[in-house]
């Protein structure tokens, strides 16, 4: 498996665990993405990306390694999009470790897109 392949599971996976985390704590109550319907869609399109990154580095089709990265932006806009604002909100944990997964799923696509099929 190549360096891209790897990078793109890991920043994937470290955006769903993420999800499960605080992403706002207000008047005691906890929050996570998980709960909204944004969460399942970002876990489905982690796992969309971990696939097409995976079949793009076995088959050496650039149109798959297309997908992994329009799946990683796509991670990337959903985990954005949904981020509080920092006003009154504490421990939002969950947010940042959801968008360092996004981005190491990003530059993991990006790698494997630039790798050359020995």
């Amino acid at each position: 498996m190549s360096k891209g392949v790897i990078a793109t599971a890991a920043g994937a996976v470290v955006a769903v665990v993420g999800l499960f985390l605080p992403w706002a704590d207000i008047l005691g109550l906890s929050f996570n993405l998980w709960g909204s319907g944004a969460g399942k869609t970002v876990l489905v399109l982690g796992l969309l990306g971990i696939f097409f990154a995976v079949q793009g580095d076995k088959k050496g089709s650039k149109g798959m390694k297309v997908g992994a990265l329009v799946m990683a932006l796509l991670v990337l806009g959903l985990t954005g999009a949904n981020a509080p604002s920092n006003d009154g909100f504490e421990n939002m944990n969950g947010v940042y470790v959801s968008l360092v997964g996004a981005l190491v799923m990003l530059v993991g696509s990006i790698m494997l897109l630039l790798e050359k099929k020995k």
